[in-house]
């Protein structure tokens, strides 16, 4: 008799037989410049990486590697079933700016009359 545990190619073998597959956790990549964000992921199997301008009013730059990391989807810890077809958002700041309190906010308020 042969008794074979077996998993889909791309997933990680449990440590022992009959086990759950144990996934990756998305790292914490807050505060982080936007490359070594990027490193993190891909550390952990993340290939997809989509930045965005935390700032409405701030057009993200053709190569923002410099630019920190203020907001992540998915959240830190969660874990990441199929790393390599996930897709990683982050919502980025200038270098030079503070990250805001919530994504979408405005770097440069309107005045108001």
């Amino acid at each position: 008799m042969l008794d074979l545990g077996v998993v889909r190619v791309e997933s990680p073998c449990p440590s022992a037989d009959g086990e759950k597959v144990t996934w990756p956790v998305m790292p914490d990549v807050a505060g982080a410049a936007f490359v070594r964000a990027e490193e993190m992921l891909e550390a952990v199997g993340v290939k997809k990486v989509r930045p965005e301008s935390v700032y409405t009013d701030v057009t993200l730059p053709a190569d923002p590697s410099a630019w920190r990391v203020c907001f992540q989807d998915p959240a830190p810890g969660k874990e990441i079933e199929n790393p390599q077809y996930a897709t990683a958002y982050l919502k980025l700041a200038p270098p030079d700016a503070a990250c805001p309190e919530e994504p979408y906010a405005r770097l440069r308020p309107e005045s108001t009359p």
